[in-house]
């Protein structure tokens, strides 16, 4: 995504995003980097169930991480990453007839 700039500081991340998981060999991570780093950081979920409709899913930072969010640190820009995945019966090759869905992305800031 595009850096977002905040007016006001920031200490936790928290994302909602709704996601179809239609196999268990399908799934879907979100990670984000803060101010200016080069490192994106996953953040965590629940685990994402299987099911052929949308259901909200909760993504946040760690607070035990060494990112900007970890000790009381701050941060004012942050980029949301989603990675999408799937693998084959193997557990190696892709099967692209098979993918992860996702809609209505939300990003709240908060101190």
């Amino acid at each position: 995504t595009k850096t977002v700039r905040l007016d006001n500081a920031a200490s936790r991340l928290d994302c909602y995003l709704d996601v179809e998981r239609p196999a268990a060999q399908c799934n879907l991570h979100m990670y984000a980097r803060f101010n200016d780093s080069d490192t994106y950081k996953k953040l965590e979920s629940a685990v994402i169930p299987v099911s052929n409709s949308f259901q909200e899913i909760h993504f946040r930072t760690k607070p035990s991480d060494d990112s900007p969010t970890a000790a009381g640190q701050t941060f004012d820009k942050f980029q949301v990453k989603i990675v999408m995945t799937t693998i084959g019966s193997d557990g190696v090759t892709a099967d692209t007839a098979t993918i992860p869905m996702a809609r209505n992305f939300r990003a709240i800031a908060t101190a």
